[in-house]
């Protein structure tokens, strides 16, 4: 395969049969992925629940790697409030599907 390369007396075609070899086997080794990303195009949070989420999640980190009681119980309190903003999601979807009905 790379023996070519040096058989070849022209520079152009030895360079570009060195750069196709060379192509060639750094996609068969490093293949093009597809990403999707997701937004979060949710118009049910405000930026106040915004904010408890991001305290929230300071809160979880610093709770998941300690031993202090009272951090203990803070994580209660976050897993109530993460019921708290589901069930209120789903009131504010009900009362949209009551409002597109009507």
């Amino acid at each position: 395969m790379w023996d070519n390369i040096f058989e070849i007396n022209d520079i152009n075609l030895s360079y570009n049969f060195f750069l196709n070899t060379y192509l060639r086997v750094y996609y068969s080794f490093f293949p093009v992925r597809k990403r999707i990303i997701k937004t979060n195009d949710n118009a049910w949070i405000t930026t106040g629940i915004r904010t408890s989420c991001k305290y929230k999640r300071e809160l979880f980190l610093l709770c998941k790697n300690s031993k202090n009681f009272l951090l203990k119980i803070i994580s209660c309190i976050v897993k109530f409030c993460q019921t708290f903003y589901r069930k209120q999601k789903s009131t504010i979807l009900a009362k949209r599907l009551k409002i597109q009905r009507i």
